[in-house]
C-alpha cells in the first residue's frame, strides 16, 4: 500500500515530529517500504526520535530540525498548546525555512511529514502522515477551533496518509472525515511483529510521555507492583542506557525495536499509556494490555473511552490505579 503510492527510485525526505517516540516509530515501517522500493532517503527530526532512527537506519542520511519543546505546565494538553502557540508558530516557520534552504541542494521528489506541518515544499509531492483528522476534546468549542486550525495546515499537502483501518478504526472518530480523494488509509503501522517465544514475563510495563507525568505514573506503578511476585520487564522510556535487576523486575531505561519486540512477545500482559502508536503495536501483536490514559491529554482520554469495547484491552484511570492488581489477578493465569 505504501510503496504503491511512491514512484520507484524517488528522492524522499521523511520527517517525524518529536512529540514522544510514537511518530518516529510508526514511520519505521514506512521507511522500510521506501528502502524496498529503491528510494533515496533522508530523515529529518530532532531529539530522541532522531537518535532512535539513526540507530535503526545507520546508513541513511540525517538532518536536524528545530525542536518544538512543548512543556507541560498545565493539566490540559489543549491549554499547554494554546499558551505555547506563539513559540510553536515560530518553530513552524523555522522548519519551513530550513526545508526551502535544503531543497535547493536535495531536490526531493517526495516529502513525507508525520505531523510536522512546516515540512513541505511547493515543488515536491507533499504527504502528511496523521490519524488526527478530527481532534477530540471535552469541550465542543475547543474541538471546533482546534480542527479549524488543523485543517488549514492540511492544505499544504497533496495527500494525507492515515495510519488506521478505514473499515474498523483503532482511533475511532479521530481519523474520521467525510470522504476525500486525497485521504488514504494505510492500515495499522507498527514496527512490531509476532514471534512465538516462551512467556518469560507476566507483565511488560512501558512508560512514556512528557514529564512530570511520566515519573508520577512510574512511581505509582512501582509502589503497586514492586512487591508482587509477578515477573516484570520494566521499560522506563528515558534516554540513559542501562539495565538493572530489582527482585522480580528487570529494568531497562531504553530498548531498541528488536529487544522491545521480544519483551512484548514474551509477556502475558502489557501495562502502558493509551498512546496511539502503542495501541497499533499491541493490535499488531494481538497482545492483551491494561491501558491508562494520561490525565489531561484529550486524545488519550478519548482513545480510552473508544477502546473500552476492544477485546484485547482493559482501560483503567490513573486516579483508580489500585484496580490494576484486581485486573492482573483476572488476566494472568495462576
Amino acid at each position: 500500500m505504501i510503496s504503491s503510492r511512491i514512484p520507484s527510485a524517488s528522492r524522499v525526505l521523511i520527517a517525524p515530529l518529536n512529540w514522544g517516540l510514537g511518530h518516529a516509530t510508526r514511520c519505521i515501517p514506512i521507511i522500510r517500504e521506501l528502502i524496498n522500493n529503491k528510494c533515496e532517503l533522508t530523515i529529518a527530526s530532532d531529539g530522541a526520535p532522531l537518535e532512535l532512527l539513526k540507530e535503526e537506519f545507520p546508513k541513511l542520511k540525517f538532518l536536524t530540525l528545530p525542536s518544538y519543546n512543548v512543556s507541560y505546565k498545565y493539566g490540559s494538553l489543549a491549554t499547554n498548546v494554546i499558551v505555547q502557540s506563539p513559540k510553536m508558530a515560530m518553530v513552524y516557520r523555522k522548519e519551513n525555512s530550513l526545508i526551502k534552504e535544503w531543497y535547493k541542494k536535495e531536490k526531493w521528489d517526495v516529502i513525507i511529514s508525520d505531523c510536522r506541518y512546516g515540512v513541505y515544499h511547493k515543488e515536491a509531492k507533499n504527504i502528511l502522515v496523521t490519524h488526527q483528522l478530527n481532534l477530540q476534546f471535552d469541550k465542543s468549542a475547543t474541538s471546533f477551533m482546534a480542527n479549524t486550525v488543523n485543517r488549514q495546515f492540511f492544505k499544504s499537502f497533496q495527500e494525507i496518509w492515515v495510519p488506521d483501518y478505514e473499515d474498523h478504526r483503532l482511533s475511532g472518530a479521530l481519523s474520521q472525515l467525510p470522504k476525500q480523494e486525497n485521504v488514504h488509509y494505510l492500515g495499522g503501522l507498527s514496527r512490531m511483529y509476532p514471534q512465538r517465544l516462551p512467556q518469560k514475563y507476566d507483565i511488560t510495563v512501558i512508560l512514556s510521555g512528557p514529564e512530570p507525568s511520566r515519573t508520577t505514573f512510574e512511581n505509582k506503578l512501582w509502589n503497586l507492583l514492586s512487591e508482587t511476585d509477578y515477573k516484570i520487564a520494566w521499560v522506563r522510556g528515558i534516554e540513559e542506557e542501562w539495565d538493572k535487576q530489582h527482585n522480580n523486575i528487570t529494568m531497562h531505561n531504553r530498548v531498541g525495536t528488536s529487544i522491545l519486540n521480544q519483551l512484548l512477545n514474551s509477556s502475558n500482559i502489557v501495562i502502558s499509556r493509551t498512546g496511539y502508536t502503542t495501541v497499533m503495536d499491541l493490535d499488531a501483536l494481538n497482545k492483551r494490555a491494561i491501558l491508562i490514559p494520561t490525565p489531561g491529554q484529550g486524545e488519550q482520554e478519548y482513545l480510552g473511552k473508544w477502546l473500552e469495547s476492544h477485546p484485547l484491552f482493559t482501560i483503567e484511570q490513573e486516579a483508580e490505579l489500585d484496580n490494576i492488581i484486581l485486573q492482573l489477578e483476572k488476566l494472568i493465569p495462576s
